[in-house]
């Protein structure tokens, strides 16, 4: 049912909308009415909110940006997601099924698409306990790989802290070539928290690396009430390695439009125009 239009056609329309005179009528006839496919693993039961602070660049010189995420806790499995994203995906879904008009439903995508500034979701204990999948596209295609975070070893502190009336206790552990300090509550008896962090005796309400380029700060937390999937996108899925998926994200960072040809995706004209500044690349992973 999903073709190329949900990425990069929907991508290049969208340009194609904001470079648009208002007079001009745009024809959006060809354009079908397909919702993003779901690959669905369990349900929410439980949403964690995290403000993500992220420095661009390792010498600090660019402005940080502050990311909404959400860790989604089911039956079996945990997701780590960007709010935006999630919320995108739900408002395009909903607007494709609705008699909403076509070229309304363009500008709303180009709206909540550019929200977004975390595409990496991550589904913990996915295909086994202690592992991870992550997924993240380049145009119309999702690429997913495996992450194994066994190694994800926590040394417990004798601090404590208060944070959002919780009192917290200091643990850390490197992953990934960096080293993290994180604060959890017993009170919570949640071993889960944000990105692939879990395993420690209560929830993460904070976490940062030892230079603070990637913060997560607690922001609240629900009980879900009705339907909430936890899914990963179905539509052009490509697993690939580990190490292929982290050069393909270097290079987005540095060239974009010559890695959407490397690909065969034609770039999206908001993507050319940017792309004669590359923006800082600093990862989260190192290594």
């Amino acid at each position: 049912m999903q073709n190329k239009l949900i990425l990069t056609s929907l991508l290049l329309l969208l340009s194609l909308y904001a470079n648009a005179q208002p007079s001009v009528s745009m024809d959006y006839s060809g354009v079908k009415r397909d919702t993003i496919p779901m690959q669905i693993f369990d349900q929410a039961k439980l949403q964690i909110f995290y403000d993500l602070t992220i420095a661009l660049s390792k010498k600090g010189e660019n402005k940080a940006v502050v990311v909404p995420m959400l860790t989604q806790r089911g039956r079996k499995y945990s997701q780590s997601i960007d709010y935006e994203y999630l919320r995108h995906d739900s408002t395009y879904n909903a607007n494709m099924r609705s008699d909403m008009p076509m070229q309304k439903v363009i500008a709303t995508t180009f709206v909540t698409i550019n929200r977004i500034r975390n595409e990496t979701v991550i589904l913990k204990n996915y295909p086994k306990k202690g592992g991870c999948t992550y997924q993240n596209h380049i145009g119309s295609t999702n690429y997913r790989y495996e992450n194994d975070v066994r190694d994800l070893v926590w040394s417990l502190q004798n601090q404590t802290k208060e944070i959002a009336g919780y009192t917290c206790k200091k643990a850390t552990c490197n992953f990934r070539g960096r080293r993290y300090i994180a604060w959890y509550t017993p009170d919570i008896p949640i071993p889960d928290g944000p990105y692939v962090f879990s395993g420690l005796p209560g929830l993460i309400l904070e976490i940062y690396d030892d230079h603070k380029h990637y913060c997560f700060t607690f922001k609240g937390m629900r009980k879900v009430d009705g339907w909430r999937p936890i899914y990963l996108r179905a539509n052009n899925v490509v697993e690939i390695d580990r190490e292929h998926f982290r050069e393909m994200t270097a290079n987005m960072r540095k060239d974009p439009c010559a890695t959407f040809k490397a690909y065969n995706e034609p770039c999206p004209e908001e993507v050319r125009r940017k792309n004669e500044k590359p923006e800082p690349y600093n990862p989260i992973e190192l290594w």
